[in-house]
């Protein structure tokens, strides 16, 4: 007869535990990420502005405009799509990224470190993945961000060079409509462009904080020539 396993000293079941840790790392990555999105976005909507064919002529004057016609809420403009999604693509990222290493690290002798061109390689992986997730969200966010409440009239700064047709409720109303428009092509418009970004980006990241990382730990680099 198998013996029962005892929890009843406070040690949980390896899987729940391990479970526990899972979903807290979730929960507090999704807290950051969410965190850094109200932090930054109202700087992002002042960049797409400016960026993105309308009269301003820099980030100060952008901002001013915005301040005065629509208050803090119109800096906010798009917010909803980066928010709803930031714990998916953080988590898939991070998730994807140490599958790759795990995948690439399986002719390494065990307890030797995977040689930085693999964490390279494992980071440009989940660079490529990540891309097929952020391309309609920063799309939405972008058209969201590039339009006022009411059709701009042609002196106002924000009227497009280009005229716009079609104008959105939210961040459903824009997909909805971008898909009724021009399908999923519609919605994957600029992918080649993120990837051609986010690839080599995310591989010099975790080629950075892998090198830098392990340059700290060793305690040759801390060690004065002499001593």
């Amino acid at each position: 007869m198998m013996a029962k396993r005892d929890v009843t000293k406070g040690e949980a079941p390896p899987l729940t535990s391990s479970l526990l840790v899972v979903g807290r790392d979730f929960v507090a990555g999704s807290l950051g990420g969410m965190t850094a999105v109200v932090a930054g976005h109202p700087f992002d909507t002042v960049k797409v502005l400016v960026q993105n064919g309308t009269r301003f002529r820099n980030s100060s004057e952008a901002f001013r405009h915005m301040l005065k016609e629509e208050g803090v809420r119109g800096l906010y403009r798009g917010i909803g799509a980066p928010l709803a999604s930031v714990a998916i693509v953080n988590s898939t990222f991070f998730a994807v990224n140490g599958q790759a290493q795990k995948l690439l690290h399986n002719k390494e002798k065990d307890g030797e470190l995977l040689p930085l061109h693999k964490v390279a390689l494992a980071g440009a992986v989940a660079g490529g993945v990540i891309s097929v997730i952020i391309t309609p969200r920063d799309l939405v966010k972008s058209k969201l961000q590039v339009q006022e409440r009411k059709p701009p009239s042609p002196s106002s700064p924000l009227h497009p060079l280009h005229h716009q047709t079609t104008y959105y409720r939210g961040s459903w109303d824009c997909v909805r409509k971008l898909y009724a428009q021009a399908g999923m092509r519609g919605l994957y418009s600029g992918l080649f462009v993120t990837m051609i970004r986010d690839v080599p980006g995310d591989m010099a990241y975790f080629f950075t904080y892998e090198y830098v990382k392990r340059t700290l730990m060793n305690p040759a680099a801390w060690s004065v020539p002499g001593h």
